[in-house]
């Protein structure tokens, strides 16, 4: 569950709102342009989409906010993410936990670029999170580095 569902659920969203054909790729640069997991300190974003009407294949463009992504194409995969990650921690051994507590979560891979504010993050995992060294390097090789940081204790 990740980034190919997120693009799936955009797709899927230009078609029943706006009856908007577009590709993959232009799903994904609405993810990583106006898509976000929270709403967005610096203010809400905005940007045209050019596709094909599904109805009579001409082109076509249409204005998207990101409050619109957010709410409505992306909220449901969001959500099935963080229950996915709840139910890992459910799991977890005692020991595993208070070392979260106490370290947080590191994100990698591509979409700890895109997934909101760290506040939003925290919240919503119950915890503290931080970002890992090289998100994409850790998603292509399956773990993260042995950073030569160490992320901040959580304070109370």
């Amino acid at each position: 569950m990740g980034g190919d569902e997120l693009d799936e659920a955009i797709i899927a969203y230009m078609k029943r709102a706006y009856g908007l054909l577009i590709g993959e790729r232009t799903a994904e640069e609405i993810k990583f342009t106006v898509g976000s997991a929270g709403p967005i300190d610096s203010g809400e974003l905005s940007m045209d989409v050019r596709g094909r009407e599904a109805t009579h294949g001409l082109p076509n463009t249409v204005h998207i906010t990101s409050q619109e992504i957010r709410e409505e194409a992306l909220k449901e995969v969001v959500s099935q993410i963080v229950d996915l990650v709840k139910s890992a921690l459910d799991r977890c051994q005692p020991e595993h936990s208070a070392d979260l507590i106490d370290r947080g979560i590191v994100l990698a891979g591509s979409l700890d670029s895109w997934i909101g504010p760290s506040h939003q993050r925290g919240n919503s995992f119950a915890g503290n999170s931080s970002r890992g060294p090289s998100m994409l390097r850790c998603q292509r090789h399956g773990k993260v580095p042995q950073p030569a940081w160490k992320p901040e204790p959580r304070t109370s």
